[in-house]
């Protein structure tokens, strides 16, 4: 799919209104490894695709409970991976100052390793040494992809891994900029997810 086409379909029979319901045992199997939090089953209220190039799609999925959103990676349309991730913080910026205080070259965000918790995570995205780029992306909201509600992220992952295979642990931060130029910064704490994990 050339890059800016959205896709028409969802994958995994996502769609708006439909409940997202996960598995009920799962809390509990990851009591004590991950301090993500699981929501009870909510409406999926938008859903934001993001097109990284080259047949590569990331689903963003906003459920009613503004805490969480799942977030869906396909490429040619199979599923490679999904996360489930709790907002930790959203902070809007009030200034320049602001943004580079929290989110600038001389802040934590970039650097090899993350502490949050008590708790080390890895980066995940660049090679610089001591400080990576953030990475850009822009999210669009089909299918009326209207331009005033596209919103652009500047992100950089963390993660680490959890001795369970297949599930590590996420943090995500994000610069987001709407079409209205208001910034503001999130941070995501996230855990892999299986597809059987969703029922």
């Amino acid at each position: 799919m050339p890059t800016g086409q959205l896709a028409v379909g969802y994958p995994l029979g996502l769609r708006e209104g439909l409940p997202l319901t996960i598995d009920p045992q799962l809390p509990s199997a990851m009591t004590g490894l991950t301090l993500v939090t699981f929501p009870s089953a909510q409406p999926i209220e938008n859903i934001g695709v993001i097109d990284l190039g080259a047949g590569a799609q990331l689903y963003r999925v906003y459920l009613a409970d503004e805490d969480y959103w799942l977030q869906v990676h396909t490429e040619h349309g199979q599923v490679e991976s999904i996360v489930l991730f709790n907002y930790l913080s959203w902070v809007p910026m009030e200034s320049q100052d602001h943004l580079l205080q929290t989110a600038g070259p001389a802040s934590p965000i970039g650097r090899p390793t993350y502490l949050l918790d008590g708790i080390t995570f890895s980066r995940d995205w660049g090679t610089a040494g001591n400080q990576a780029e953030l990475q850009s992306f822009t999210e669009r909201f089909p299918p009326a992809n209207f331009e005033r509600d596209q919103v652009q992220h500047r992100a950089m992952l963390y993660s680490r891994d959890l001795g369970i295979p297949g599930r590590r642990e996420f943090l995500l931060f994000s610069v987001e900029e709407n079409a209205l130029g208001e910034v503001s910064v999130s941070t995501s704490r996230g855990l892999t997810l299986f597809a059987h994990d969703l029922i």
